[in-house]
This record gives C-alpha cells, sequence and structure tokens, in this order.
C-alpha cells in the first residue's frame, strides 16, 4: 500500500488507520511488514498477514490522536498510541 500525508505524524496515523480497517475487513492479522519507501510524507509499504484463528474478543476500533506521541530515540521510532475499543 502507498500512503501520503501532510506530515509524518498524520501519516503514521492514517497508515494504522488502513491496517485496522484491512483487519476487519478482511479478518486477518499481520505480522510481517517490509518498508519500500519512506519520507516524512510518503509511506509504500507490504504487509503480510494471515486469517484470524483466535482473538481477545477485544476488537481495535481507531487509532487516535490522543496522547499520541512518535519520535525517533536511541536508533529507532518509538510511538505511544491510543486506540479506541
Amino acid at each position: 500500500m502507498t500512503l501520503e500525508a501532510s506530515s509524518f505524524e498524520h501519516l503514521f496515523i492514517d497508515f494504522l488507520s488502513k491496517v485496522i480497517t484491512l483487519s476487519a475487513v478482511y479478518h486477518e492479522q499481520y505480522d510481517l511488514c517490509t518498508v519500500e519507501r519512506f519520507t516524512e510524507k510518503e509511506l509504500a509499504i507490504w504487509i503480510i498477514g494471515c486469517k484470524q484463528t483466535y482473538g481477545s474478543g477485544v476488537e481495535i476500533k481507531a487509532v487516535t490522536y490522543h496522547d499520541f506521541v512518535v519520535e525517533y530515540k536511541h536508533n529507532q521510532w518509538q510511538a505511544t498510541i491510543t486506540f479506541d475499543i
């Protein structure tokens, strides 16, 4: 999938929202992703998953901007995200 957004933060939220939607529509869980292109305003990524065979009974409905933080620290990306369930 390829996504574009006005900022890195919006791009990250859009990506997570798309994955949540795909998971709900296709009843899949995603275990692997391969990033093809990543800039501040564009993301091209492959996600690979399989049919859900079990679940916790809790479905993530949406990702929110509440307390959202994404930052690059210690040579890795870290994010704090709040989901609606």
